[in-house]
């Protein structure tokens, strides 16, 4: 939560809209949707651009799975050293970036 600014702007494409939330809301939202929590908390991810943004490239090892696989983009916007916009792209069997699918 110390990265987000308190105004962060969320979006996850394609779902309709932006959300203007508060770190800790944005957080809480997450965390309640499930991440993190048993099956949604093995991560690994590569830093990376997009349109020459800032990003991160997020791969999920599920627990049957051997390997990670590309699970969402996150464009970042950073301002003063933190994250005031976050856009989330689903990458679920999506090339993209050129990125590996698998790790």
């Amino acid at each position: 939560m110390a990265l987000l600014r308190d105004d962060l702007r969320f979006a996850m494409l394609p779902d309709p809209g932006t959300l203007i939330v508060t770190a800790e809301d944005a957080v809480d939202g997450w965390v309640s949707s499930g991440l993190f929590q048993r099956g949604y908390d093995d991560w690994r991810c590569i830093a990376t651009t997009v349109n020459r943004m800032p990003a991160a490239a997020l791969y999920l090892r599920t627990p049957d799975d051997p390997e990670y696989r590309l699970f969402t983009i996150a464009v970042l916007h950073i301002v003063d050293g933190k994250i005031a916009e976050l856009t989330g792209f689903d990458a679920t069997d999506k090339p993209w970036l050129g990125l590996p699918a698998t790790m």
